[in-house]
C-alpha cells in the first residue's frame, strides 16, 4: 500500500487557483479586497417577491411620485419648465419587424400621465415612437445598432436630438434660444 496524503486544498484555493488569472476576479481582489471566502460568507438574500403583473400593478399610487418630480425639477435644475425636454423612447425593433416587439415596460396609464402632466406644466415633451416610424417609412434607415444592441446609433441620435431642438427653439410662445434671458420659475 502506497502512502498517499489527502489534499488539504479548500473549494477556495482550488476555485482561486483556477480563476486567479482572470481580470474581473484580480480587479475585486485587489481593489475592492474581494475574496472568495469573503463572497461566500455574505449573508443569503431572500428572493425577491414576484414582480405584479400589469393588470395588478397600483400605478396611479406612483402619480404623487411623477408630481413630485415634475415639482421639484426646474429647482433642481434652474431652468423653467420650457427648457427641459423630455423624449419618450420607443420600441424600434417593433419598428423594423413588428414580430420582434417587446413588451411594454412602462406601464401605458402611467407613460401618458407623465407625458399629460409634464406638458400640462409646461415642460416640453415629445413621444418618439411615430417620429421614428415616419423616419423609419421614408428612410429605411435603422436607429440603432440592430439586431446588437438597442442602445441609439447616429441616426437615432440625430433624430432625437433634432426633435428637442425644435421642441425648444420652434415651439410657439417662450422659446430658450441662446441668448435669450430666461428665469427660473
Amino acid at each position: 500500500m502506497n502512502y498517499r496524503p489527502l489534499d488539504n486544498d479548500s473549494i477556495f484555493r482550488t476555485i482561486r487557483m483556477r480563476i486567479g488569472d482572470i481580470s474581473l476576479y484580480r480587479y475585486l481582489q485587489v481593489n475592492l479586497g474581494l475574496s472568495l471566502p469573503r463572497l461566500s460568507a455574505w449573508p443569503k438574500r431572500e428572493a425577491p417577491a414576484a414582480a405584479p403583473k400589469a393588470a395588478e400593478r397600483t400605478d396611479a399610487s406612483l402619480y404623487p411620485v411623477v408630481d413630485y418630480f415634475l415639482r421639484n425639477l426646474p429647482a433642481t435644475l434652474g431652468l423653467p419648465p420650457r427648457c427641459v425636454v423630455f423624449l419618450l423612447d420607443s420600441d424600434r425593433y417593433a419598428i423594423y419587424k413588428p414580430e420582434l416587439a417587446s413588451k411594454r415596460l412602462d406601464d401605458p396609464q402611467l407613460r401618458g400621465y407623465f407625458q399629460r402632466e409634464a406638458t400640462a406644466r409646461g415642460f416640453r415633451v415629445a413621444d418618439l415612437d411615430p417620429i421614428f416610424r415616419e423616419a423609419y417609412a421614408r428612410d429605411q434607415v435603422k436607429f440603432d445598432y440592430w439586431p446588437l444592441d438597442r442602445h441609439w446609433n447616429g441616426v437615432g441620435h440625430n433624430v432625437a436630438a433634432t426633435t428637442a431642438y425644435r421642441l425648444l427653439h420652434d415651439t410657439p410662445g417662450d422659446s430658450c434660444r441662446p441668448g435669450k434671458r430666461v428665469a427660473t420659475q
